[in-house]
């Protein structure tokens, strides 16, 4: 940045940025860039389809920004099936998407201070440095301001109540197709997991299981003895409970789809299905929460994850030995084989997020021992932190990371236990901080979603990837829809010319290349 703009000039940039923040939030304006479209489904049989909060079931015209044109030569093909916020109609729906829009533009733009904009270690007492603790002063400020508007403010709070009459809606539908009165006759799909790579790649696989089933109404009979983690018969009951009531033991292949599922090397239009959000809960979804992939994906996760009493019980010991308190930022490092898959991230990336965590409820006069949880597969990382920041207490699974770090043993079942005590205190922090290009990273995240949903909150803005966007392994998600123009300034930003157009990833790989190549981060 030094490179570009003078110190002085750049103090200015930013002093002016806030100011117009600041002007956003008087005014009610936002400025987000994008906006997120979910795919919908045209499945009428879906379980889901009658649950009548909203409805998309008639054509709604865009509210803001008309549709451009793709960046990409051709157009998309999933844009005649989608749905935005740009479509949503009731005053309310749009009240409650714009101030969640606001929301995610003052964390964006604190999140890209904290990334991009760090004075050098002889910038420290200049006015560079200065203005920066204003900037983020000013838009702490604006949360709290935020955090006021949306506990006090009557449709925020109704759509509070929506999202957790949602959330039971979803997960009774799932418990009663999982639990059929006869199971034997009930239509049945199974889900044969045998997925030889990492516990997220499983998890996922159960994840495409259960949204097909769901999309068919089909009860999903899952055979797991083939699992590494959890071989044999009565491999997966030992550490989670049954995705089926006992009705469904030895009910038979009658009624039953038996091949084709997960089918995780099956062609990308196959698995792209998983996108497919049922009709009824596209509209509330897009409405009322900043990640509805996030959200759908982590009903789902958090009904296969159901653990068992022994197994919680493993997860609370560690907690009440390790000293694992909140508040809490967690932090989750890959390393190991990840350095194939995806751009080296130095620790100090991730900590200047629990930096500011904790810079934030200092602002609001808290005083709080700062405390972060580190789950990595390298025990180098849990060292290096303890040795650069040693203002914080350093809560960790020495065992788990030493077991990740070898290559073999991180895939016997033995491993299982650790990674669900890393997994369970990532998905439970007040903070994360990981790369979404790791799919574990991913199930935590899903997981958080699930938890705050219980009581009807969004935890999108509790979690901050340091590489890419949260996406489906292998599935590029829906094209997004651009609000406003954007110039580039920074040679690796998108660019596009006007609102409306779409900004869709190019083949299903992309995610990745992003990630390997540190693309628009």
């Amino acid at each position: 940045m030094k490179n570009r703009l003078s110190a002085k000039l750049l103090s200015g940039v930013l002093l002016l940025t806030c100011l117009g923040l600041l002007w956003l939030v008087i005014s009610g304006f936002a400025c987000r860039s994008f906006r997120y479209e979910v795919r919908i489904s045209n499945r009428e049989e879906s379980p889901l389809i009658a649950f009548g909060l909203l409805s998309v079931s008639s054509p709604v015209e865009p509210t803001e920004a008309s549709p451009g044109p793709s960046t990409r030569a051709i157009p998309s093909a999933v844009d005649g099936k989608v749905f935005d916020s740009t479509m949503l109609t009731g005053d309310e729906e749009r009240h409650v998407e714009r101030l969640a829009r606001l929301e995610a533009s003052i964390t964006g733009m604190r999140d890209f201070l904290v990334r991009h904009v760090q004075p050098s270690e002889h910038d420290k007492d200049s006015r560079l440095a200065a203005t920066l603790v204003k900037a983020r002063e000013y838009l702490r400020v604006m949360e709290a301001d935020i955090a006021v508007i949306k506990a006090t403010d009557q449709t925020a709070r109704n759509s509070i109540e929506n999202m957790r009459k949602l959330r039971n809606h979803v997960r009774e539908t799932i418990q009663r197709l999982q639990n059929p009165s006869d199971c034997e006759s009930a239509p049945k799909l199974r889900c044969l997991l045998d997925n030889p790579h990492g516990l997220s790649a499983g998890v996922h696989d159960a994840l495409w299981c259960f949204v097909a089933a769901l999309q068919m109404g089909r009860t999903v009979v899952l055979n797991s003895t083939l699992w590494h983690y959890a071989p044999g018969v009565d491999g997966w009951s030992r550490t989670f409970q049954p995705v089926t009531g006992p009705g469904c033991d030895g009910a038979g292949t009658r009624n039953m789809i038996v091949k084709g599922y997960p089918g995780y090397d099956s062609a990308t239009k196959e698995r792209s299905k998983i996108l497919d959000l049922p009709a009824s809960i596209a509209k509330i979804l897009v409405a009322n929460h900043a990640d509805p992939y996030a959200w759908w994906y982590g009903q789902i996760v958090s009904y296969i994850f159901r653990l068992q009493n022994s197994t919680r019980k493993a997860i609370e010991d560690f907690k009440k030995k390790s000293g694992y308190k909140h508040p809490i930022v967690a932090l989750h490092i890959r390393r190991t084989d990840k350095n194939r898959e995806a751009a080296y991230h130095d620790v100090r990336e991730y900590m200047q997020h629990a930096e500011e965590f904790y810079n934030k409820l200092m602002f609001k006069g808290a005083t709080v021992q700062r405390r972060i949880f580190v789950a990595t597969d390298d025990p180098a990382v849990i060292t290096e932190i303890k040795s650069k920041f040693p203002g914080y207490i350093v809560i960790s699974n020495q065992h788990s990371a030493s077991e990740a770090f070898n290559m073999k043993s991180r895939t016997r079942s033995s491993a299982l236990s650790g990674m669900l005590i890393d997994i369970y205190l990532l998905a439970e922090s007040d903070q994360l901080v990981c790369s979404f290009s790791s799919g574990f990273c991913r199930v935590a995240y899903e997981l958080m979603q699930a938890r705050d949903a219980e009581a009807g909150n969004d935890a999108t803005h509790k979690a901050v990837s340091v590489d890419v966007e949260y996406f489906y392994a292998y599935v590029p998600f829906p094209p997004r829809r651009a609000v406003y123009r954007n110039q580039r300034v920074f040679e690796n930003e998108l660019q596009w010319s006007a609102p409306g157009v779409l900004l869709e990833r190019s083949d299903d790989m992309a995610s990745l290349h992003e990630a390997r190549d540190k693309k628009y981060a």
